[in-house]
C-alpha cells in the first residue's frame, strides 16, 4: 500500500485518461447536445450514500438519492464512460465489451439508457475538442466507428479512412495538424435516462460494468522525465513503488491501470452524506492511487475507505504493478 497525500487537491475522470489508462464515472444530471455534454447542479436532490466497488473485473456502484422538494422532480441523468485514448503505445481494444456490460437498475428494476457517442480531439495544447458532428458530416462515419476508432486501425483502414478524414478536418480547420502520438480521436460513450425523483422520498440506483483496462508491458522508466512526472502526478507513487517498478524491471515489469470519474458526484444538492470505497487489487500486485489515509488495507487484496459529508474534488486513477511470472526466468521473491 502506498502512502498518499491528503485528499485536498483537484481529483477529476472527465478529463480522463492520460495516454495509458482509463476511467469510469459518477452519476450527474444534465443534458446531451451535439455540442457536447452539459452537467447541471441539482439544488433539491441529494446523494444520501454511495457505495463504490472497483476491481479489474468489475465496477459496481450503489447510490441512494433523496428528493427534498415538495413535488416530484424529473431529470435527465448522465453517466459518462471513458474517453478512451488510442495512442501509438496503447490500443484499448475492449471498448465494445465494456459498453455491452453496462447495466442500470433503479429500485431493483432494470433501466435501458440512451447511448450517446462523442469523439474528442486532443490538440497540441492538450485541450479536448468535440469533433463528433464533424466525423459524421465530413467523414460520414457511423456511431460504431466513432465509438471504437481502434477497430478502424485493426482492420487496416488507417490509410484510406482515418487519414483522409483527419486531413479533411484539418483543411476545414476543425482540428490542428495530427500530433505524432495520436493516430485517432479519443472516443467516449455517455449514457442518459429520464429519472423521476418522488417528492420527499429516496430511490436506489445501481450501475455495474466491466472496466476498461489500460497498461503497458514495458513498465515505467525514469529515463523519460516528463512521462515519469506525469505518472507520479496521476498515481501518487511513493519511493518504494518507484524502486520496485524500475529496478531492472525484473520484479514488476508491467502495469495495468484504470480510473473512475468521481467528481461529478459533487453536482448534487449537498456533499455525499455517506461514501464507501472498496478496491480489490489483483493478487501479488502493487497498487498506488491518490487518496488520503482513510484508505485502509483490510485483507491481502482489499482496501476500503469511509467518508461522511464528502465532496469529491479529484477522480480516482489506480495503477497496479504486475509481477513477473515465475516461469519467465526473471522472477524474484
Amino acid at each position: 500500500m502506498m502512502k498518499h497525500p491528503a485528499y485536498g487537491f483537484s481529483l477529476a475522470l472527465l478529463g480522463l485518461l492520460g495516454a495509458m489508462h482509463s476511467a469510469h464515472a459518477n452519476d450527474s444530471v444534465g443534458w446531451v447536445s451535439t455540442g457536447g455534454v452539459q452537467y447541471l447542479k441539482s439544488d433539491e436532490i441529494r446523494m444520501v450514500s454511495e457505495d463504490l466497488f472497483i476491481s479489474v473485473d468489475k465496477i459496481r456502484v450503489d447510490y441512494e438519492f433523496h428528493n427534498d422538494a415538495a413535488s416530484d422532480i424529473t431529470e435527465t441523468v448522465l453517466f459518462p464512460l471513458p474517453a478512451a485514448a488510442t495512442d501509438v503505445d496503447g490500443d484499448f481494444a475492449n471498448v465494445k465489451a465494456l459498453h455491452q456490460s453496462f447495466k442500470i437498475w433503479v429500485n431493483g428494476q432494470s433501466v435501458k439508457p440512451t447511448q450517446h457517442v462523442r469523439a474528442l480531439w486532443r490538440d497540441t495544447s492538450k485541450a479536448s475538442i468535440d469533433i463528433t458532428e464533424a466525423l459524421r458530416t465530413e467523414c460520414h462515419l457511423n456511431d460504431a466507428q466513432i465509438a471504437d476508432p481502434a477497430s478502424l486501425l485493426r482492420n487496416g483502414n488507417e490509410d484510406h479512412v482515418i487519414q483522409p478524414c483527419l486531413a479533411q478536418l484539418a483543411k476545414a480547420r476543425i482540428i490542428s495538424s495530427l500530433p505524432i502520438d495520436q493516430p485517432v480521436w479519443d472516443s467516449q460513450i455517455i449514457y442518459s435516462w429520464q429519472q423521476t425523483f418522488p417528492a420527499k422520498q429516496s430511490i436506489r440506483v445501481r450501475h455495474e460494468y466491466v472496466p476498461l483496462i489500460g497498461g503497458s508491458l514495458a513498465g515505467i522508466s525514469r529515463s523519460d522525465e516528463e512521462y515519469a512526472r506525469d505518472m507520479q502526478k496521476t498515481y501518487c507513487f511513493d519511493e518504494t513503488f518507484w524502486q520496485k517498478m524500475t529496478r531492472s524491471q525484473r520484479i514488476y515489469p508491467s502495469y495495468e491501470a484504470l480510473g473512475y470519474i468521481l467528481t461529478t458526484g459533487a453536482n448534487w444538492a449537498k456533499p455525499i452524506e455517506r461514501f464507501h470505497l472498496t478496491i480489490e487489487k489483483p493478487k501479488d500486485t502493487l497498487m498506488s492511487l491518490c487518496w488520503d489515509r482513510s484508505l485502509k488495507k483490510v485483507s491481502d487484496t482489499r482496501f476500503e475507505a469511509y467518508k461522511t459529508n464528502f465532496t469529491p474534488t479529484r477522480d480516482i486513477d489506480i495503477i497496479f504493478a504486475i509481477p513477473a511470472l515465475k516461469d519467465q526466468g526473471n522472477w524474484q521473491p
